[in-house]
């Protein structure tokens, strides 16, 4: 399954490009 979890923002979430990632199970 593919689920996309929320993040505090960061600065590397920031260098990634935004706060959401997607995570595979």
């Amino acid at each position: 399954n593919v689920r996309i979890v929320f993040h505090t923002l960061t600065k590397e979430d920031l260098a990634e490009g935004g706060v959401l990632r997607a995570d595979r199970d």
